[in-house]
């Protein structure tokens, strides 16, 4: 079953699946999470959709990527004492590039730390971004989107990863621009309680959240609320949560 190992994401396994289905794949995805392991894993997985149609995991193809020995999966991350990503790392990629796909249907590159790219490396990758070769897809894995160029992020489609387990099929639409200020009323301004088994749903609207930001591209306030998500993943106090949330969007807390 394709994205079986998964769990969760609906939102981004309903995104890629239509993408798929439709054929409208986007040359450049950036992947926007706090969990750079399983964003990794989704992109293993999207390389043996767009190269497996049955995502089988027994043919050359689907075994190859899964021992990462497959010559059209390439995965690049940050190396070196300052743990980045460098100019002759994407010098080499670009070679890779021009040659194209060599046995798969698609040349799927990962770049994990994406957002740990040095300045000259990143106006290098713009290049390759600006003018995409055929079926070649590029995921940039990140987790501070505000580290990474903004002519970069304006190349790719942007997937977040909220890592929320109880989002499902029906409720994955995205909100109206509105609805950032719907979700504050869960802050003390509006609600003078927030219980603790509010949290899947403060979860499921701080995706929506997310979604509106990004489309407003204003990364600075996705950063923020990113940051709100990790918190309520990690048990803190929903109220408090959304209190914070609301001073941050407000532009009080820098």
């Amino acid at each position: 079953m394709v994205f079986e190992s998964i769990k969760g994401e609906a939102r981004a396994k309903k995104m890629i699946l239509g993408a798929v289905k439709n054929k409208r794949i986007s040359s450049s995805y950036i992947f926007y999470g706090f969990n750079s392991s399983e964003m990794a894993d989704f992109a293993r997985e999207f390389a043996k959709l767009l190269n497996c149609a049955d995502l089988c995991g027994k043919c050359q193809n689907c075994k190859k990527i899964d021992l990462n020995i497959h010559p059209d999966f390439v995965v690049l991350q940050p190396e070196g004492k300052k743990n980045t990503i460098k100019i002759d790392m994407i010098r080499e990629l670009k070679e890779r590039v021009n040659i194209g796909p060599t046995e798969a249907e698609y040349l799927f590159i990962t770049i994990i730390g994406a957002d740990q790219i040095e300045q000259e490396a990143a106006n290098s990758l713009l290049k390759i971004l600006e003018e995409p070769p055929s079926k070649v897809v590029f995921v940039l894995i990140v987790s501070n989107i505000n580290n990474l160029p903004k002519t970069v992020i304006s190349r790719c489609q942007c997937i977040i990863f909220s890592g929320n387990e109880q989002i499902t099929e029906e409720n994955v639409g995205l909100p109206n621009s509105n609805s950032i200020y719907d979700l504050l009323q869960y802050s003390s301004s509006n609600y003078p309680v927030s219980k603790e088994n509010d949290r899947q749903e403060a979860l499921r609207k701080m995706e929506s959240i997310l979604y509106t930001l990004y489309r407003n591209k204003d990364f600075d306030k996705v950063y923020k609320t990113m940051n709100a998500v990790k918190m309520l993943k990690n048990n803190a106090n929903v109220k408090i949560v959304f209190d914070h949330l609301f001073l941050s969007l407000g532009g009080w807390i820098r």
